[in-house]
């Protein structure tokens, strides 16, 4: 084990100096991987949080020991573990592995600062971008689910839809999300009725809010004479709202599509 007294101050500096750099990283480490359980949770894509989590994967790894303080309160654990890690990274493997293994991974970390490197570093940081803006997006479109309550409605009266697409804008214990399908007048008429909806007298009346969106496919109709709106009696635009059901809908006469857009509170 290296004893900080038998080492020169040049040396015990660096020595600090790693130290540092490497608590810096637990506390990236662990606000890639909370991040990563977070978007998963609330919003279930599965493909956003891997991306985000990615980063932290490797070095959860290389220190295991990781996880063990993460199931310490979550005030503590938070602020603390990261710092624990560190102290418990250099003893372990200063002890089990060698006195040089930090010098083999900061070698190893000098290669990035070549031009290569650098190539490699850009790409990884553009190709995450690219994902998680396309994520962002909802491109492509992966969850073909039916929000519960307008699957509520269609099993009671044995509904098909078509062109199905969700957007989980969060979901733990009470949900936000958007809604588009292909529907018949018909099956509008049901929908309207067991949601207890009104209708908006004006497309004009529906706030520029519902038509700005995150999913590229979240394009409702504008036109004047073809859509129809209908709502709840009060529909938080800014805010969750209070408990129970809130939606907001548009309808085109024309495609036959529908796009909702929906907040259950629990």
């Amino acid at each position: 084990m290296t004893n900080l007294y038998n080492i020169s101050g040049r040396k015990r500096s660096h020595l600090f100096l790693k130290a540092v750099i490497l608590l810096v990283i637990n506390y990236g480490i662990e606000f890639f991987t909370i991040g990563s359980f977070l978007v998963f949770m609330f919003k279930g894509d599965i493909i956003l949080s891997i991306t985000i989590g990615l980063p932290a994967a490797v070095g959860i790894l290389l220190q295991p020991w990781f996880i063990v303080f993460w199931m310490l309160p979550r005030g503590i654990s938070i602020v603390i573990t990261p710092a624990i890690v560190t102290y418990l990274t250099f003893q372990i493997y200063d002890k089990v592995v060698s006195e040089t293994w930090f010098n083999r991974i900061e070698n190893f970390l000098l290669r990035f600062k070549s031009v290569k490197g650098a190539i490699v570093i850009v790409a990884g940081l553009f190709a995450a971008t690219v994902v998680c803006y396309m994520r962002y997006i909802d491109f492509p479109s992966l969850n073909k689910d039916i929000p519960r309550v307008i699957n509520s409605v269609a099993e009671k009266h044995k509904l098909k839809f078509e062109q199905k697409k969700i957007y989980v804008i969060s979901e733990f214990i009470d949900s936000e999300c958007l809604w588009c399908a292909k529907v018949s007048g018909e099956q509008l008429e049901i929908i309207v009725r067991e949601l207890k909806l009104s209708g908006v007298e004006s497309i004009q009346g529906v706030p520029a809010a519902f038509y700005d969106m995150q999913p590229y496919w979240w394009k409702p109709s504008r036109g004047f004479f073809s859509v129809l709106a209908y709502t709840t009696d009060y529909f938080p635009l800014k805010t969750r709202g209070q408990d129970g059901l809130h939606v907001m809908i548009t309808y085109d006469t024309k495609s036959g599509l529908l796009y909702a857009w929906i907040k259950d509170n629990f």
